[in-house]
């Protein structure tokens, strides 16, 4: 057995033990609870609207990599996606880890230049990144704009939010 096939299985039993780890200290109790109070109609409604914006992630990627030189399928993009959002959700941490994955794959399954697909999978995180706190600003914008709320420390938030974007802008 080559040292890649031994890394390889090394690999694989980490990730396994990972996934089991992950999958028993989940609340699955908690989980179901919430999960069996919604209706089907609320099923239906939540299940689609998490599609569509799966979908429109999905296509500002094709686009972005198609800008960079990338022409990949958007069911390709989808699955490389998905399986990028599956390792970030398993990995303790912030929600990123998936994008190493995303790059390795779209060198090795898709043949693209390693320059290019780091730059497809950036762009396409920095406007994931950019349009997050962009939103977030917009929603403080909105609470401070409510006099009934009260609130006072907003104005500096609010401020350090759009520096952020200025920055993130500027880069």
């Amino acid at each position: 057995m080559n040292r890649y096939r031994i890394f390889q299985s090394v690999n694989w039993l980490f990730s396994l033990l990972l996934a089991l780890w992950i999958l028993k200290s989940l609340p699955f109790t908690t989980i179901l609870e919430s999960v069996s109070g919604l209706s089907l109609s609320q099923w239906v409604l939540w299940s689609s609207l998490n599609l569509v914006i799966i979908l429109v992630y999905v296509q500002r990627w094709r686009c972005l990599s198609v800008a960079a030189g990338l022409d990949i399928k958007f069911s390709l993009l989808f699955l490389l996606r998905q399986a990028g959002q599956l390792i970030s959700f398993i990995t303790p941490g912030p929600q990123f880890g998936g994008e190493p994955f995303q790059v390795y794959w779209l060198w090795k399954n898709f043949s693209s230049p390693g320059t290019l697909a780091i730059l497809s999978v950036a762009l396409d995180r920095f406007f994931e990144l950019w349009i997050n706190f962009a939103v977030l600003l917009l929603g403080i914008v909105i609470l401070m704009l409510t006099p009934a709320l009260g609130l006072t420390d907003w104005p500096a938030l609010a401020m350090a939010l759009a520096l952020i974007i200025l920055i993130l802008s500027w880069s």
